[in-house]
């Protein structure tokens, strides 16, 4: 499986998260970035995620122990998100969505 296919993937499921949360569609012409966190990035992913787990500035749900899924939403533009999801405790992907004006969050 390629990485471009990863990603289309892991942005259906975002779109589908989104809905789910929100009741809304993100927007067809916001992008994703979508990124798997090396071994190298794990603790810094960690250290963000909880720094908003102490400001309490994100949603989180935990499914068993396969997936724990975390995101946060920008404050001025509802879907403006960044989404980490996580399994078995040990492998990170994180998606960005975000208007096609900006390059990331």
């Amino acid at each position: 499986m390629t990485f471009q296919t990863r990603s289309n993937i892991f942005s259906q499921i975002v779109c589908g998260l989104f809905f789910w949360q929100y009741k809304k569609r993100l927007p067809s012409t916001y992008e994703f970035n979508v990124e798997r966190i090396s071994a190298d990035g794990f603790i810094f992913e960690i250290n963000l995620l909880n720094q908003f787990i102490k400001e309490i500035q994100f949603k989180h749900t935990k499914f068993n122990d396969v997936l724990f899924l975390a995101h946060t939403t920008d404050s001025e533009d509802e879907f403006i998100t960044k989404w980490w999801l996580i399994f078995y405790g040990a492998v990170i992907w994180t998606i960005e969505t975000f208007p096609p004006e900006l390059k990331s969050i």
